[in-house]
């Protein structure tokens, strides 16, 4: 638990301190513009994006050292690659579904995303596929499911899918953005189950990286006329869409029980 209070507080500080960064550094840019400091700073995406990678950065070498000692399993691949590489395909077909799924969700009951624009903003840097598509996922897993779950799993007495329900809960409650906490629930959940699963950090960082990757794609394709990228605006036949989501349902039941064979040695 001790180990679990430690990278909440890394990934809070972390935060904390990359957002003071790019304000004194953005305040330091108009002083040299000659524009002075009024008082209301407006953020480059670079800016941001840089702040973000440093916030990252600081949460994986944290986590890391934090958990060294006796804990290294996670970062090995100790199936056949032909195994492996099937697990890892299946994954992403599985939470891709999923992503669907949640999307939906979240759309019919309407959540507020408060975050909408700046990562539309965001997106329209050079630096937005490292930051948001690569560094990002990898901090994220490193924490919650190498550090948060797998520190849970090895010094407390929780069953591996109280430990997966408690994974999820914070990886929710951390995005503090209403739209994003229930995807994020959500998908934790299946990422926690995933890492118990295969006992591998690998496939949740492939598989949070290649969702990562296509919603920046897909942004980035919009950000000139900034138009809804929401599902219901990419699919807006009614009849298409029932369809669309019943299909993602029995891809994501096929591929829960291709994992579950696929892991059960």
């Amino acid at each position: 638990m001790k180990k679990t209070l430690l990278i909440i507080g890394v990934f809070i500080l972390s935060q904390v301190l990359a957002g003071l960064v790019v304000s004194v550094a953005a305040m330091i840019r108009l002083y040299m513009q000659g524009k002075g400091f009024s008082g209301d700073v407006e953020f480059s995406p670079s800016e941001m994006l840089i702040a973000l990678m440093a916030s990252e950065i600081i949460i994986i070498i944290a986590t890391i050292l934090i958990c060294r000692k006796g804990f290294k399993e996670p970062f090995r691949w100790r199936i056949s690659f032909g195994r492996g590489l099937a697990v890892v395909l299946v994954s992403i077909v599985g939470f891709f579904a999923l992503v669907v799924l949640t999307e939906a969700l979240a759309e019919w009951l309407s959540l507020p995303d408060y975050l909408e624009e700046t990562f539309k903003v965001a997106s329209l840097s050079s630096l937005s596929l490292w930051a948001m598509a690569m560094v990002g996922p990898v901090s994220e897993e490193i924490a919650f499911r190498y550090g948060i779950a797998g520190s849970l799993l090895e010094s407390t007495k929780m069953s591996k899918w109280l430990v997966v329900l408690v994974s999820a809960i914070l990886f929710s409650l951390l995005h503090m953005n209403p739209a994003q906490m229930l995807v994020a629930f959500i998908l934790g959940l299946f990422l926690g189950w995933l890492y118990v699963i295969t006992l591998s950090i690998w496939p949740c960082i492939i598989c949070h990286v290649a969702n990562n990757a296509a919603s920046v794609i897909l942004m980035r394709q919009n950000s000139e006329k900034m138009e809804d990228y929401t599902l219901s605006a990419l699919i807006p036949d009614n009849t298409w869409f029932a369809v669309t989501l019943c299909g993602c349902a029995v891809v994501l039941l096929l591929s829960v029980l291709a994992l579950r064979h696929c892991t059960k040695k």
